[in-house]
């Protein structure tokens, strides 16, 4: 979840651009993304919001599955399949 909304409309865009692209890396398949602005450069689908919650105060992604399911690496801990995307987002 990213709480980042400000007073200034330009700095919430900027940052909003800059997330999507800064997080690719970092989540895992599967994962919901959930912020308080719109991450326009995200490649992941938008899902919707839960009954109840206005539409514009929250936006959530989720990031989409391995279509084998998780690779087990080494260790506890399984690896993510690798998200390739067209515009070189993604692990």
């Amino acid at each position: 979840h990213g709480d980042f909304g400000s007073a200034d409309p330009a700095r919430d865009a900027a940052l909003a651009a800059w997330l999507g692209p800064a997080l690719a890396p970092l989540v895992r398949p599967g994962a919901l993304v959930v912020a308080d602005r719109a991450l326009t450069t995200t490649p992941w689908p938008a899902e919707p919001l839960p009954p109840g919650i206005a539409p514009g105060t929250y936006f959530m992604y989720r990031v989409p599955a391995c279509p084998d399911g998780p690779r087990v690496g080494n260790g506890s801990r399984g690896e993510p399949c690798p998200m390739r995307h067209s515009d070189g987002i993604g692990a």
